[in-house]
C-alpha cells in the first residue's frame, strides 16, 4: 500500500494531524478507526471518507453489518477511509485529505455534529477545507479574506453537492456558504485556531 507509510508519518510527526489526535483522544485509534483499500468502488472517486462503518469489536474486523450481534460486542463506529486508487503519492494531497478527515471525525465524534444534515455537513466542511489548507495562499501572492472564503465556500458547496446529490434536499448556494465563512469563521473555527490562524 503506497499511501500508508505517508499516513504512518504524518500520524507521528505532523503538528495538524497530531493537534487532531489530541483533540479525539481517546476516541481515536489510527489502528481501528482508519482503513486503507487499495481499490474502492463507489459511484463517485472518493479520495476518503469519514464514515460510520460497522465493526466486530472482539475480532477488530469491518466491514459486517449484522444487527443481532449488539449484545456480543457488535458496535457501530465511525471512521477514515481512504481510496488508495483514488489517490495520487503526494505527501501534501495526502496531508490534506488526513487532516480534513479528521476534522470531520471530530466533529461527528466529539462535537456529535450530524453530518446527514445538510447544516451540519456543511459547517463540517467548512471547517475541514479551512484548518486542512486546501486554500492555502497561492505561490507568489496571498488570499484576501475575502478571497479564501471563496476558495473555501467553493470546495464546500462542491462536497455537500456531492454528498446530497440524488436527495431531495435545498443545498445552500456558494454566495449563502461564502456569506457565512465570512460572517461566522471565528466561531465556527474556534476550537481548531490559535490567534495567529485568525
Amino acid at each position: 500500500m503506497r499511501i500508508k507509510n505517508i499516513i504512518t508519518n504524518l500520524l507521528k510527526h505532523d503538528e495538524k494531524v497530531l493537534f487532531l489526535q489530541k483533540l479525539l483522544s481517546p476516541n481515536f485509534d489510527p489502528e481501528k478507526d482508519l482503513e486503507i483499500r487499495e481499490n474502492c468502488d463507489f459511484d463517485h472517486r472518493f479520495k476518503a471518507l469519514t464514515v460510520e462503518f460497522d465493526k466486530i469489536n472482539l475480532f477488530g474486523k469491518t466491514g459486517l453489518n449484522i444487527s443481532f450481534l449488539e449484545n456480543f460486542g457488535y458496535s457501530k463506529t465511525h471512521g477514515i477511509l481512504f481510496c488508495e486508487n483514488n489517490i495520487e503519492s503526494d505527501e501534501n494531497l495526502v496531508r490534506r485529505i488526513l487532516i480534513h478527515e479528521l476534522v470531520h471525525l471530530y466533529d461527528v465524534k466529539v462535537r456529535k455534529l450530524d453530518l446527514t444534515s445538510v447544516e451540519g455537513l456543511v459547517e463540517s466542511e467548512m471547517r475541514a477545507y479551512d484548518f486542512c489548507e486546501q486554500c492555502k495562499s497561492f505561490e507568489g501572492g496571498v488570499f484576501t479574506d475575502f478571497d479564501h472564503a471563496e476558495c473555501v465556500s467553493s470546495w464546500v458547496f462542491g462536497s455537500v453537492k456531492s454528498m446530497k446529490s440524488g436527495e431531495e434536499t435545498t443545498i445552500p448556494s456558494k454566495i449563502e456558504i461564502q456569506s457565512k465563512f465570512l460572517a461566522e469563521r471565528d466561531q465556527i473555527m474556534k476550537d481548531l485556531l490559535t490567534d495567529n490562524d485568525l
